[in-house]
């Protein structure tokens, strides 16, 4: 599944993302197709950095999904 099919068939995302170059995590958000600025989670603490995302939309596939992001 390319990760232009997954964007086209996701209606919302959010998560927060752990950049090696930010000082601290990220919260994304996106609706549609509008990507909104990524804000920084200043004070945010936990003992093992994970990468969590949420995607809504209609005839996701899980497996597939995560091939796509293990790609980016």
């Amino acid at each position: 599944m390319a990760v232009q099919h997954l964007w086209r068939a996701t209606a919302a995302l959010e998560g927060i993302v752990h950049a090696e170059d930010a000082p601290a995590p990220l919260a994304v958000h996106a609706v549609q197709h509008t990507l909104y600025p990524p804000n920084l989670l200043e004070g945010w603490d936990e003992e093992e950095p994970i990468t969590r995302l949420v995607l809504i939309g209609k005839g996701l596939d899980e497996l597939k999904i995560r091939d796509a992001l293990m790609q980016i």
